[in-house]
Parts: C-alpha cells; structure tokens; sequence
C-alpha cells in the first residue's frame, strides 16, 4: 500500500503536474505542497482521491500527437466516444 506522499507523487507525475501548479489548483500555498511531497505533512484524503482520479483520466485519455492530421485527431475522438458508451 502507497503512503499518502507516494500516492501524492505518482498522481502528479502522471498528470505531468508540479507543486506550483497543484498549489494554485487546490488553492493551497506552494509551501504547503512541498512539505507533503516531502512527508513532513500529509495530504487530506479528498485531494488525493481527487489528483488519482485525474491521473486515471490522463492515463486513460493521451493527448494526440503534436503532429497529428485532423482524420488522426476525428479517429481518436471517435475510439473515445465509443468508450463512452
């Protein structure tokens, strides 16, 4: 079983998040952020269940590549619409 701090870390390398950018989406102090990736304090477990449901998202759901045509972008949006339901 992951420890909150490690919970905390791998959400954030999945969503591609850093401390400064949890902080202003949570609303916290960046301060605040650091001690709980560092395990001096602990995140609460809304936020953690928040930040992994986000990182399922993004695991789920990549970004198309840079590159990509618009017939690669209409066929991805249509494999996701059909996950959907």
């Amino acid at each position: 079983m992951l420890t909150p701090t490690e919970r905390l870390s791998a959400a954030l390398h999945t969503i591609g998040w850093g401390p400064q950018t949890l902080a202003n989406q949570w609303g916290a102090n960046e301060r605040t952020v650091r001690r709980w990736l560092s395990g001096q304090n602990e995140p609460s477990e809304p936020l953690l269940l928040w930040l992994e449901g986000l990182a399922r998202y993004h695991a789920e759901h990549p970004a198309p590549p840079l590159r990509a045509t618009p017939d690669e972008i209409a066929a991805l949006m249509e494999v996701r619409r059909r996950r959907r339901g």
